[in-house]
């Protein structure tokens, strides 16, 4: 189990540096409108625009697909990101397994629409693109999206990769779903944090960051202190 702990932490690790390198090298923390909320769509307009996102399958190596029949590999795929992420095998391997199946899908049926699979073929679909490199998830950001307004893909669930990609792009995140180097992740507007997760069915803030031993208080007392150490 240890072992397998340190290759999820090597893995992750991996995937920062990947992610930081491919982000835009000038990012602002935070997109703010003028009224004083905040503009998730601007951020990520521009993370979309980038050039790390846009040559994102470059080079990628497909694998045979047949269209006609996906929800059973969808199935599958799912099983596996789930057991893994229980400690059963090794994760990058299984990642980088699911995400050669499901990029290959997309690539050669189309993104599924509304009622051509089953839900959990969505959910697979979600949960590899959110365990893939920041690149990856913003190449298929919109179509995500267009899932979420169809109603295939929840809106809390949708946060997460909203604030994972913030993150894997240098920005602070909107949500507080994010957590790296067992800290809180860099939060927009903190003392609005509920309001917004609610607005999409996330509980309170302070129950989601006691799962992973945290005190939220602190952790906000912890990113005030580094913004003023680092100004």
């Amino acid at each position: 189990m240890k072992n397998k702990k340190i290759k999820a932490a090597f893995y992750y690790c991996l995937l920062a540096v990947f992610c930081g390198a491919c982000g835009p090298s000038n990012s602002p923390a935070s997109e703010v409108t003028q009224d004083g909320s905040i503009d998730i769509s601007a951020a990520i307009d521009q993370i979309i625009d980038s050039d790390g996102v846009k040559t994102a399958l470059q080079n990628f190596q497909m694998e045979e697909v047949v269209c006609d029949s996906i929800d059973p590999v969808l199935a599958e795929v799912y099983r596996k990101d789930q057991e893994v992420r229980r400690g059963a095998g090794d994760m990058m391997t299984v990642d980088q397994e699911n995400r050669k199946t499901v990029i290959s899908i997309l690539e050669k049926c189309g993104f599924p629409k509304a009622d051509e699979v089953a839900l959990q073929s969505y959910n697979a679909i979600f949960f590899v693109l959110q365990h893939s490199p920041g690149p990856i998830m913003g190449y298929y950001y919109p179509q995500v999206e267009a899932a979420v307004t169809a109603g295939k893909i929840n809106r809390s669930t949708f946060a997460l990769m909203q604030d994972r990609l913030l993150m894997d792009f240098g920005y602070k995140q909107v949500y507080g779903t994010q957590i790296r180097n067992n800290q809180l992740y860099e939060l927009q507007d903190p003392d609005n944090v509920n309001a917004r997760r609610a607005e999409v069915g996330l509980g309170p803030i302070e129950t989601y960051v006691e799962y992973f031993k945290l005190n939220y208080e602190e952790e906000i007392k912890r990113m005030k202190n580094q913004s003023n150490a680092e100004n």
